[in-house]
């Protein structure tokens, strides 16, 4: 199954939630809808361009082994 679904089911459950009735509910949704997309826009502008390796290091990435010594 491609991971893409994943986002395609989460973004149609926030589009459901948004255009609910309930307008507390309707707000979540819209938000939240609104910080999803912003944060697959992001992902994907860093894999189209990712951060050179000394700032994710600086940033604490757990995906580095050791912080390399100045």
């Amino acid at each position: 199954m491609p991971a893409y679904t994943a986002w395609n089911d989460l973004m149609r459950k926030l589009r459901g939630l948004a255009k609910s009735t309930d307008r507390r509910v309707s707000g979540v949704g819209q938000e939240t809808e609104g910080l999803m997309k912003t944060l697959m826009a992001a992902i994907y502008a860093a894999r189209v361009d990712p951060p050179p390796e000394r700032v994710a290091c600086l940033l604490g990435s757990p995906y580095q082994a050791a912080a390399p010594t100045v």
